[in-house]
């Protein structure tokens, strides 16, 4: 069994390719629109190759943005930290960012990113972003391939999913070949998808979504950043049970059924068991187990505040915190499409 695919892959939306203000000022530059780019006829085009998972709560701080922009520049990755203290307390039997890497690798989602920029080191840009289905190579040579990944090679072929992909232009700046939202351009909306391993992914719906993307290049994307926030509401009722799912399974997986309880040694399973089966101890992990660990607990709540009174997107209006925030790190290659 897959222990855990934790692939979190940008998709069917929007993402920010925005700028940093090259100089020593504090001033952010103007943001761009549409009418920056219109009569831009020159695109880039990509495929998405590699994704980064917090896998400690510790890589959770180096993958946040300042998803709110708030004045004191704080990086916010709430989710982040959740999804990097289970892996810190499990250890090194699960491992997110190589499922992810294998999620990608055969092909299972595929990203497509389009960019389209006066140049890709000074002036204004835009992206649009597509789930693609089709590769051409095929990810995997047959069926013995373990590797696989044949499409990211940087020559792949794709078809764009018209059936999944929405078709949202953003436009943002550029300065220096890198791209960072400032306060002048206004947060985009980011489909995300993770997938736990039984081949459906879930999706995110990210509001306040910005990227950071510190050199920008024909030849592809590196060391990117991708965040934004989801409402608890959303949290709740769509990632808690897929975790609290991919739990029971590794239990079901390592361990007998109750009452007898006898798992693999250091399995998945087992560490899982000991540490979230507290409430009795019964050799079940319920949901409310995981969700009340103290150390879930304390990093398991809305960090962000996006929207007013009213729901309306606006960050820091009425200082009441509502979203959980999320921040991945990505790169890509170039593709056709």
């Amino acid at each position: 069994m897959r222990l855990f695919r934790c692939s979190l892959v940008l998709a069917s939306a929007s993402l920010l390719l925005l700028a940093a203000c090259g100089s020593d000022s504090t001033d952010d530059p103007p943001g761009c629109t549409k009418a920056d780019i219109a009569a831009v006829t020159e695109l880039h085009k990509f495929v998405v190759n590699g994704v980064k998972i917090p896998a400690n709560i510790q890589q959770a701080g180096q993958l946040a943005l300042n998803i709110d922009s708030d004045a004191d520049n704080t990086k916010d990755n709430q989710l982040g930290e959740v999804i990097g203290a289970i892996a810190g307390l499990v250890g090194s039997s699960i491992d997110f960012n190589e499922t992810a890497g294998e999620a990608l690798n055969e092909g299972s989602i595929i990203l497509l990113a389009e960019v389209k920029a006066t140049s890709l080191t000074e002036g204004c840009g835009s992206v649009n972003v597509y789930l693609g289905k089709d590769p051409t190579p095929a990810p995997c040579e047959n069926a013995q391939d373990t590797t696989c990944g044949r499409h990211l090679d940087g020559n792949g072929t794709f078809v764009i999913d018209d059936s999944v992909s929405a078709d949202t232009e953003v436009v943002g700046t550029v300065n220096n070949s890198r791209f960072l939202l400032t306060k002048n351009d206004e947060p985009g909306s980011v489909s995300i998808q993770l997938d736990l391993g039984d081949g459906q992914p879930i999706t995110l719906n990210l509001s306040g979504a910005r990227i950071e993307i510190p050199t920008l290049a024909t030849t592809g994307i590196t060391d990117g950043l991708l965040g934004g926030a989801i409402t608890k509401e959303h949290l709740d009722e769509t990632i808690i049970p897929a975790i609290h799912g991919f739990v029971e399974e590794a239990v079901k997986d390592d361990c007998t059924a109750p009452p007898n309880c006898t798992c693999t040694l250091s399995s998945p399973g087992a560490l899982i068991l000991d540490t979230f089966d507290l409430k009795p101890k019964d050799c079940v992990v319920t949901q409310e187990e995981l969700t009340t660990h103290e150390l879930i607990e304390t990093v398991l709540k809305s960090d962000v505040d996006l929207f007013d009174a009213k729901g309306v997107f606006n960050p820091n209006d009425d200082g009441v915190v509502d979203s959980l925030s999320l921040g991945i790190g990505f790169s890509a290659t170039t593709a056709s499409f």
